[in-house]
């Protein structure tokens, strides 16, 4: 790069020790993947598979919009938009205005946020109601 304090360089305008480092920094920032000779490449959908998404036909962690059109809490039964639902004791949580409320807080005809599990439509449960 330099021979007897010359510099090799001139258009770049860098002294003998700048063009050691813009040389090094240049050959330093590729990267380069290495394997071994014997070891089988990686599988390209081990990430993926770990965690499959959920289908479009599961609703679990969705909310949902509605209006509850009938309500038996003595059968555990509520009518959100026509859908027939369970409600749990276990698995149910209500809430109103951001607080934990019991199922019978719950009005006909009131707005809710809520969240279903089971895809199956016999065994649809409410998991959490926000009720307005």
């Amino acid at each position: 790069m330099t021979r007897r304090g010359v510099n090799v360089l001139p258009w770049l305008g860098l002294r003998p020790g700048a063009t050691v480092l813009a040389l090094l920094t240049a050959a330093s920032t590729a990267a380069h993947a290495v394997r071994a000779a014997d070891t089988p490449p990686p599988v390209p959908a081990a990430v993926r598979l770990a965690h499959p998404p959920a289908s479009n036909n599961d609703p679990a962690g969705a909310l949902f919009d509605g209006r509850i059109t009938a309500l038996d809490l003595d059968a555990g039964r509520i009518v959100i938009n026509g859908i027939s639902f369970q409600l749990s004791e276990k698995r149910t949580q209500v809430f109103r205005q951001g607080l934990p409320a019991p199922a019978s807080a719950l009005r006909l005809g009131e707005r809710v946020h809520y969240g279903v599990a089971g895809a199956d439509p016999a065994q649809r449960v409410l998991t959490t109601v926000y009720a307005r």
